[in-house]
């Protein structure tokens, strides 16, 4: 029997520790041994890379492997070599190649609570009428009422704890960061923000180690859940993620810097609003703040 059809055995030292692949010939292809390595190692396969040591070289180099369905035998690699592993980092190509679907905005009402049920869309998908916005209100109201210490009235917009509570709970009160920040922890879960005038990522929750995330699509006044679509049928394959890829994290950023460039944005700076108390036109937040001081009218809405 040839060495390229009997049983191989192979020494691997990688970044994870030292272990034998087995079981494979010269007729195996290098995509068999790259599954073996994956398993032993825990390294996603399409980051590992392989490299090889012969004396009297000093160091590792790489194996030239034109095709990954070749056999172990054609590429070089022979039974008793040392593998040298590496982990490489991924590309945002490969990443991206990653994603099952394409990534888009699932609209919801532009009705002065798109942050609260873009949020609860996202968490419960087309069962978002059990998390409504009303519900979600109630989650922020309980919070900040029960943590008087934390949300003090320079973090609540200069309204005190018990004007929030109440404040928040009015359909026309939109959300922002303190309400992101409060679902993050309420439902264990990183809230990602994409926001397309700037073409950035905030991230809620990013350092407590949760186990799955949601993306949102910040327009500059308005929140849409972002949904993994079927590229065939466009049906809604999944609204909650994994934190432990970031490939969906690329497709985000993607997506935010092509609102950006086609200025699917509002620039709060020039957004008119007007008074619900006395219906007076105001040319943005600026004038809508001076007006609260002069009048005490502190209800405002957008006019798009």
């Amino acid at each position: 029997m040839t060495s390229s059809a009997s049983s191989w055995r192979l020494r691997c030292i990688g970044p994870r520790g030292s272990f034998v692949v087995s079981g494979l010939t010269g007729e195996s292809s290098v995509n068999d041994l790259l599954a073996d390595i994956a398993s032993a190692s825990g390294i996603a396969q399409r980051r590992v890379r392989l490299l090889t040591r012969f004396p009297p070289m000093p160091r590792p180099t790489p194996i030239n492997i034109p095709d990954n369905r070749k056999t172990l035998a054609s590429v070089g690699i022979r039974s008793g070599d040392l593998l040298h592993i590496e982990e490489s980092d991924e590309s945002a190509e490969e990443l991206l190649s990653a994603v099952p679907g394409i990534l888009m905005k699932h609209v919801v009402p532009a009705d002065n609570s798109c942050l609260f049920n873009a949020v609860a869309y996202a968490l419960s998908g087309s069962s978002a009428q059990i998390l409504n916005a009303t519900y979600m209100r109630q989650i922020v109201a309980s919070t900040v009422s029960s943590n008087p210490s934390t949300y003090i009235s320079a973090m609540l917009d200069d309204r005190t704890n018990n004007e929030y509570s109440s404040w928040i709970l009015l359909e026309t009160s939109w959300g922002g960061a303190v309400e992101l920040s409060i679902f993050a922890r309420h439902f264990e879960v990183e809230i990602v923000v994409v926001n397309a005038q700037n073409a950035s990522l905030a991230r809620f929750g990013e350092d407590s180690n949760y186990q799955q995330r949601i993306f949102l699509l910040y327009d500059g006044i308005h929140y849409d859940p972002l949904v993994l679509i079927s590229p065939t049928g466009g049906e809604t394959l999944q609204s909650l993620f994994s934190t432990s890829s970031d490939s969906v994290l690329v497709s985000a950023l993607e997506l935010a810097q092509e609102a950006q460039r086609g200025r699917q944005f509002t620039d709060l700076k020039r957004l008119p609003m007007s008074c619900l108390v006395c219906k007076q036109q105001l040319a943005g937040p600026v004038e809508a703040q001076k007006h609260a001081q002069e009048k005490g009218h502190i209800n405002f809405k957008e006019e798009t």
